[in-house]
């Protein structure tokens, strides 16, 4: 099996207009892993294109303050149907993961 998947990380929306047109030319199914608010992804065809969430918690350790909580729930409040998760730079441990895992992630 071969899976594909791409993350988003807040690019414009031609580019991930692009990304989607040439998977749905070759009916490809993907896994979208957001990062942001995007009407081109809320508007993609679902039997074709899963959506996940793509948390950043760098900020988190570089104490600019904030929280799991918040990032996750921010992210899931625009993707509520997100089933997967990858995180930013690798980022997670038990804490984290538990926090996924509380939210069906």
């Amino acid at each position: 099996m071969i899976a594909f998947s791409s993350d988003i990380d807040w690019a414009p929306e031609p580019v991930i207009e692009d990304i989607i047109s040439i998977f749905e030319q070759y009916t490809i199914p993907c896994t979208l892993f957001a990062t942001h608010s995007s009407p081109v992804v809320m508007g993609c065809n679902r039997k074709l294109f899963e959506i996940g969430i793509h948390p950043n918690f760098n900020g988190l350790l570089e104490g600019k303050g904030g929280s799991v909580d918040a990032i996750l729930d921010d992210l899931l409040n625009q993707f509520p149907e997100a089933k997967g998760v990858r995180s930013h730079s690798l980022t997670q441990n038990s804490r984290i993961l538990q926090k996924f895992s509380e939210r069906g992630l």
